[in-house]
């Protein structure tokens, strides 16, 4: 069952509608810089007509959605899809950023290896939501690590076939250093919180964290900032009205303004911003080595800082569990989404290859109606689009 808990006293602020959106206009407004290479939008998990009343587009819906409950007083739905896919998309910055120095983590050859998916459909009829959960399936026959596609793919009591699309496209954009794909047509054949799923979804996000500590020092440190996180969301369904619950939830982003242009966020939301677009590391700065002998994954949260990062300030920084986390200016949270290149073939066609793009993440604010009527809950919302790219010229 969810836990609903009450974290502020004052009510609930009604959400303005906007739209109505098709699936173009999400992605324009979600993803701009991928719209922008954009020629047509072939397929989406969003609807092309014009019915997407209760959606607001957003580059990063997870971080925005949150925040935007904690300061303009929304209620707030999380689900562990939500954060699951959040985490994966961070992780995707990382690995891409890190593809040489992690090939041997994930792959056992050199350069691209091309996995083709056939089907009878043409491409304007394709199924791009199986075709990408195949896909997967594909991976998996390649690569080194065979519990990579357990891990990433989401299934908690929550989980809809959209959130697995969505976790398929991100697990190959992950690999996208490693793989062409290939789909071919083919004749042969905040005042109110609701942590959504059951205790043991929350769980097993705890314990697939664990497998952050095998790829290096910077995703160890994601972990020591993850995991007091998500303790919590575990926490939660024990004792979900008690003072120490209530306090986290009203520590997760408070907006700062220092006068010259530089204002940022200070709470736990930046567990989720540690990465950007193209892999850097924003989080705690991090030392290039350390004197200490033990394995850096084996050290408790406060050995690891104590080791590893850059000693910060406890009295600047929200400090859970030992960890101090950093803060986030507003220009540099990171998008919630990844781009993954895809060829589609269709042999009997005049123009057999089209070079397409499949886009997928949390990229948006879905906004609903409480007991009383109002439009004042708001959840993050996940999706996927796959577009052929314009001809560069």
């Amino acid at each position: 069952m969810p836990v609903l808990f009450t974290v502020a006293k004052h009510p609930s602020n009604q959400v303005t509608p906007q739209g109505p959106f098709t699936a173009e206009d999400l992605l324009a407004r979600a993803c701009p810089d991928q719209y922008a290479t954009a020629s047509v939008v072939l397929g989406s998990s969003f609807s092309q007509a014009p019915t997407s009343t209760n959606i607001f587009p957003t580059p990063n819906g997870f971080v925005t959605t949150i925040i935007s409950a904690y300061n303009t007083h929304h209620n707030l739905v999380i689900r562990p899809d939500d954060v699951w896919i959040n985490i994966l998309t961070q992780f995707n910055f990382y690995v891409n950023a890190n593809a040489e120095l992690l090939r041997a983590n994930f792959v056992a050859h050199d350069g691209k290896k091309e996995l083709r998916i056939f089907t009878r459909d043409k491409r304007e009829a394709m199924d791009f939501a199986d075709l990408s959960r195949q896909m997967v399936g594909k991976l998996e026959e390649n690569i080194i690590d065979p519990t990579l596609r357990a891990w990433v793919l989401p299934s908690f009591s929550t989980t809809m076939l959209k959130d697995k699309t969505v976790g398929a496209i991100v697990m190959m954009s992950a690999l996208k250093a490693y793989f062409q794909y290939v789909f071919e047509s083919s004749i042969c054949g905040i005042p109110r919180v609701t942590l959504a799923g059951k205790k043991s979804d929350w769980e097993d996000i705890l314990q697939r964290l664990e497998k952050l500590k095998e790829y290096g020092i910077e995703t160890i440190a994601w972990y020591h900032l993850l995991v007091p996180v998500i303790k919590r969301f575990v926490r939660a369904f024990d004792n979900p009205n008690s003072a120490d619950n209530i306090d986290f939830w009203s520590k997760v982003a408070d907006f700062v303004s220092n006068g010259s242009g530089h204002n940022y966020y200070a709470g736990w939301i930046s567990a989720f911003c540690v990465f950007d677009p193209e892999g850097k590391w924003i989080a705690n700065s991090l030392l290039p080595e350390s004197t200490n002998v033990d394995p850096p994954e084996s050290l408790s949260a406060s050995a690891f800082w104590d080791a590893y990062a850059v000693p910060l300030h406890p009295g600047d920084s929200l400090v859970l569990d030992g960890t101090c986390f950093h803060v986030v200016e507003t220009l540099n949270i990171p998008f919630g989404y990844v781009h993954v290149p895809v060829k589609l073939v269709d042999q009997e066609a005049a123009d057999p290859e089209w070079p397409c793009v499949m886009v997928a993440g949390v990229v948006g604010m879905v906004v609903s109606s409480s007991d009383d009527g109002k439009m004042d809950t708001v959840q993050p919302a996940t999706g996927w689009w796959i577009f052929r790219k314009r001809d560069e010229k």
